[in-house]
């Protein structure tokens, strides 16, 4: 499935305008992932891929001990106050979702440009990640690449995932 969840905390915040368009897209965006999921089950499918554009920022729900451990001990620190971001809906029921359906789910999405493959989905309940969500954040400017990811439904984790290094892309970050 794919879904219209755009950067920028989902465009929400900026305008009167913009906000509106938010909140009838968030709508149909949630509608659209909960129809999906329940397509899913009934068709006894087995995985979901997700793809979008923003980073829906998982980091933002978990608590400080998790934030910190995925940080590497930086000494960044989430805020005293968690605010409510435009993607908070989305990561609600998706968790409920991913609750139901047992088998694996990928999320794929850009907008950090910060390759990664990871488990950030944590349950509400229990702190906990849930084992059978996968996100890849895809390569971004300025190392401009892209992931292959194998589909195997021989294997029961489904998805792999090899990153394809374009040489001609190759950037010196130490150059000036």
């Amino acid at each position: 499935m794919t879904l219209h969840l755009v950067g920028s905390d989902n465009n929400f915040g900026r305008t009167k305008e913009m906000d509106a368009e938010y909140a009838d897209r968030n709508a149909a965006d949630l509608a659209w992932l909960s129809e999906s999921f329940d397509f899913a089950k009934r068709s006894e499918n087995r995985a979901i891929v997700i793809i979008t554009r923003a980073n829906p920022g998982f980091q933002n729900s978990w608590p400080e001990a998790r934030f910190r451990r995925y940080m590497l001990n930086s000494p960044i620190k989430l805020p005293e106050t968690k605010t409510k971001t435009a993607y908070d809906d989305f990561i609600r029921v998706l968790e409920s979702e991913m609750l139901r359906f047992p088998r694996p789910v990928l999320l794929v999405h850009g907008d950090s440009h910060i390759f990664r493959i990871d488990k950030p989905l944590l349950s509400s309940n229990t702190g906990r990640i849930i084992e059978n969500f996968t996100r890849v954040e895809t390569f971004g400017t300025p190392d401009v690449h892209w992931v292959r990811v194998i589909a195997d439904l021989n294997d029961p984790n489904i998805f792999t995932f090899r990153p394809e290094i374009v040489e001609k892309n190759v950037v010196n970050h130490m150059a000036k």
